[in-house]
């Protein structure tokens, strides 16, 4: 090697400098990403692209463009931007041929995001191998590169069925970006790398955590008994092969629990790293996270997801979650899966770490309809070509293994976990459901639930929900027994509210609930009586979960009605049609499981009908031919999958002292907001649609508190109710009230 480049350069305290050399960043980058890759066999081509990805440091242009830019050497300087990860992706092509395709495209994006195959810009893969870049290679350190690479190296070595090749690339992909930040780092800021996990698990350990909290629970009469039969099922089955697995269990079964039980024992037995336990809404994974934290301690349990309140956010958290490095992962479906599509190196990180894991399912049934495909695939193959074992958890089972919706995407091989399911519905049965053949408006629906001690209403939409919470209010005397809930309430809001009818349902008090269906989403509360509009047979088991939840009564009761308004156009229309449909077919027992398989397969072919479960292609657009793999659109898939497709702007709500220092705050233009100042404003905001934004803002009831577009801030506190959170009701408001579901 010729003379000493640089990779990166810092200065200490005191103003001493210190170099990274090119030559040991690319060697630690290449060791860092043969171990990440090597749990599924990939680590001579994690290797390669550990040695080449920053080739293009060697130029002179580049060297004379860091001393410059750094003050290392105040006389270097070069004005313009040097491409440096381009000379990367040329040199494994010129190298290894058109078999290094995979390794330029995770070398060439593993600072600006994982490019297009081919496009009409100048980033896509094909342009950039054609670019001319600064000269390196008369000043590249010394490589130890294989001579060739062969199509077995592209074999993962648990591989089931052929890989597909994008999802290779972003592991691949994933590998490289995580080592390079993390050897960056380790010579930037080492303090940073101390408070990260040394990657080892122990799983008896964790074992033991939770026997011991389960051994708290000794009772095996009634529906204890029932419980501990399913945490028996899951313990044995365990000790199975990997693979794909169904846990289907009535809510209020101890699912959650059973879930993890199995998990950790299938960890042991199979030598695996980690359990990922994934739930659909941010609204219920603080509480399944705070479960986990309350066995497992909180150094074991990483939750990941945009609400993180900030007294469960710390640096080291912060840390983890870049590259999900803990045993313990809780995330959600849209964290999840739009990792695994997403093109930037932020996102796709910890992929790697998801190899060799239990990952777990909850409510499976709301995998998004529209993307179902390549969630599906994303599942596939993970547990047929990466170690992984997957658990689909839920109370109603959706038909994933039917070839006649789902066609290549559809899961195959999933092993029931529970020898008899229709059994144990029988024996977790706690609600009668009734359906009311004749539509009800909201004052009928309002004048029937008045009479009752406790109720709860859940419906489709804000605007019904808050129609019949007036309605009850204007003929009830407001003693404090009826209340509201509904994503129009800031979290901090309907948090509030939820403790206060926890209480009232705790000391047996009157307590009427009128709630959009957010109230299904795992929320541990317990009625006697439940009114739901009609709705997909998911979402009608999911309200039969907040009924005699403990089993009190011998049954409690749930009224399935059609409101003055039908759903929404979309999904929830759909859903609900395909429910109707069922329940008319099944009125004796229409949450038996051959009313829910009957419930999927119409709902499915509705859906398959619509757009095939894959709104945007993406699987189609993705699997191309072996001859296109320099063809593969990963910067297009990633904008085209977006499980959230409404685009929606977060008002903060000058909710109590909080909400009024924290407007005050982000009001003043001297003050730089800061980390909790953000996680602050995701706690007193509620989000609306871009045009009901607009709107707003144009009427002044609300303003953009710095003028970027940053934070919007209730400015008229007259729209917000403490019972029922914004409201457009005025009649200046009615045009945005409109585009209020």
């Amino acid at each position: 090697m010729g003379k000493e480049l640089l990779a990166h350069v810092k200065q200490n305290d005191d103003k001493e400098w210190q170099i990274h050399t090119l030559e040991d960043h690319l060697k630690g980058v290449a060791v860092l990403s043969a171990k990440f890759t090597s749990c599924f066999g990939l680590e001579k081509l994690a290797f390669i692209q550990g040695l080449t990805h920053d080739a293009g440091k060697a130029s002179d242009d580049f060297q004379q463009k860091i001393a410059g830019k750094s003050g290392y050497d105040s006389d270097a300087h070069v004005s313009t931007a040097v491409d440096h990860s381009t000379a990367g992706a040329q040199y494994v092509i010129e190298k290894y041929g058109e078999g290094a395709i995979p390794l330029a495209y995770s070398i060439m994006g593993h600072h600006g995001g994982l490019p297009n195959g081919y496009d009409e810009n100048d980033s896509c893969l094909e342009k950039r191998l054609e670019k001319e870049v600064s000269e390196y290679k008369t000043n590249l350190p010394d490589e130890n590169l294989p001579d060739t690479i062969l199509p077995s190296d592209y074999l993962p070595k648990k591989s089931l069925k052929p890989p597909k090749v994008h999802f290779l690339i972003r592991m691949l992909y994933s590998a490289l970006t995580d080592a390079d930040f993390l050897d960056t780092e380790r010579f930037m800021s080492p303090e940073k790398e101390s408070l990260r996990n040394d990657g080892s698990v122990n799983f008896i350990q964790l074992k033991e955590l939770l026997d011991n909290d389960l051994s708290a629970y000794t009772d095996r009469s009634g529906i204890n008994g029932t419980r501990a039969d399913i945490l028996d099922w899951c313990r044995k089955a365990a000790n199975l092969p990997q693979g794909i697995y169904s846990l289907t269990v009535p809510t209020g079964g101890g699912k959650t629990k059973s879930s993890v039980s199995f998990a950790i024992e299938h960890c042991i037995r199979h030598e695996l790293k980690r359990i990922i336990y994934v739930i659909p809404y941010t609204s219920i994974i603080s509480q399944n996270a705070g479960v986990f934290r309350g066995i497992f301690g909180v150094d074991n349990v990483l939750e990941h997801h945009s609400n993180l309140e900030p007294e469960h956010e710390n640096a080291r958290n912060r840390l983890l979650c870049e590259n999900w490095d803990a045993p313990i992962v809780v995330t959600t479906n849209i964290q999840f899966f739009e990792s695994f599509y997403s093109s930037r190196s932020s996102s796709c990180r910890k992929l790697h770490n998801v190899a060799d894991s239990v990952i777990i399912f909850d409510e499976a049934q709301m995998l998004p309809s529209e993307f179902l495909k390549p969630c599906l695939e994303i599942i596939s193959e993970l547990v047929d070509n990466y170690g992984c074992t997957a658990v689909l958890c839920t109370a109603t089972q959706p038909t994933l293994n039917k070839e006649r919706f789902l066609k290549d995407s559809a899961l195959k091989n999933v092993t029931e976990i529970i020898p008899e399911p229709e059994t144990l519905y029988q024996s977790l049965k706690r609600v009668e459901i009734e359906y009311l053949n004749e539509p009800l408006s909201n004052e009928d629906i309002s004048t029937r639930v008045l009479p009752l001690r406790q109720v709860l209403i859940i419906v489709n939409t804000r605007r019904d929900a808050r129609k019949i919470f007036e309605f009850m209010l204007q003929n009830h005397q407001d003693d404090g027994s009826i209340f509201h809930l509904s994503t129009f309430m800031c979290p901090k809001h309907r948090e509030q509210t939820l403790k206060i009818i926890r209480e009232r349902l705790s000391q047996n008090m009157p307590c009427k609930v009128v709630s959009t269906q957010l109230i299904e989403a795992g929320v541990d509360i317990d009625f006697s009586v439940v009114y739901r509009a009609i709705a997909g047979l998911d979402s009608i088991a999911q309200a039969a979960g907040r009924c005699n939840r403990e089993g009190k009564l011998e049954y409690g009761k749930v009224f399935v009605f059609k409101g003055e308004n039908p759903p929404p156009p979309g999904h929830l229309r759909q859903s609900a049609e395909s429910g109707e449909k069922t329940l008319q077919s099944f009125q004796k027992d229409p949450l038996c499981l051959d009313a829910i398989a009957s419930y999927f397969d119409d709902f499915f072919w509705k859906r398959a009908g619509a757009h095939g479960m894959d709104k945007k292609n993406i699987a189609s657009r993705l699997n191309v031919h072996p001859n296109e793999i320099d063809k593969i659109p990963f910067k297009d898939v990633a904008k085209d999958f977006s499980i959230i497709n409404q685009p929606t702007k977060a008002i903060i709500i000058p909710f109590e002292q909080e909400g009024e220092l924290l407007v005050e705050r982000l009001q003043n233009k001297y003050y730089f907001p800061n980390r909790d100042d953000y996680k602050k404003a995701q706690r007193l905001s509620v989000q609306v649609m871009d045009k009901v934004l607009d709107l707003l803002v144009g009427l002044g009831a609300v303003v953009d508190a710095r003028g970027d577009g940053q934070f919007y801030i209730l400015s008229n506190t007259d729209i917000y109710s403490k019972h029922t959170g914004l409201s457009t009701d005025d009649p200046q408001f009615i045009e945005s009230e409109k585009l209020v579901f």
